[in-house]
């Protein structure tokens, strides 16, 4: 009986298909505040893009669309968003995202557990520098950067 049970066992383990979840990295390209227009809804291609591109002809990823992301995919574990704007494009010294300038209002509040590192963002130069965020045009009573996951961690923000 307990060898027709462990048979029984191994063959579940073997035929049903397992997939290995993977928390996810999101890299912010963009200073700009548009949102992912499919994030989190069905048909979402999994990929954090405004549906804009940027010079270097990849999809724009911007503040919003990353949380909008890491929010859909919140259960995969601890996901990342990473900054890799272009300063030298913008001619920026300091990269500064405008809240509210897309006229959407402040940013969604970033659910789950979520590490968002703006000690990536290159300096121009080389070396590291900060991202700022300005929230002058998110409405009256917005938050900045709301975070309600548990072992979240935000730093050079």
């Amino acid at each position: 009986m307990k060898a027709l049970l462990l048979m029984a066992a191994v063959l579940f383990f073997l035929l049903v298909p397992w997939q290995v979840v993977q928390a996810e990295i999101f890299v912010v390209n963009s200073l700009g505040d548009d949102a992912d227009p499919n994030a989190g809804e069905p048909g979402d291609d999994g990929i954090c893009g405004t549906g804009n591109v940027i010079h270097t002809g990849e999809s724009e990823c911007t503040l919003r669309a990353a949380i909008q992301n890491h929010n859909a995919k919140r259960n995969l574990g601890q996901n990342e968003i990473r900054f890799n704007v272009d300063l030298q494009q913008i001619g920026a010294l300091t990269p500064t995202i405008q809240v509210g300038g897309s006229g959407l209002g402040p940013l969604p509040p970033v659910l789950g557990s979520c590490i968002i590192d703006g000690t990536t963002q290159p300096a121009l130069g080389g070396g590291s520098t900060m991202v700022e965020i300005d929230g002058s045009l998110a409405g009256a009573g917005a938050n900045g950067l709301e975070v309600r996951g548990g072992d979240s961690v935000v730093r050079g923000m």
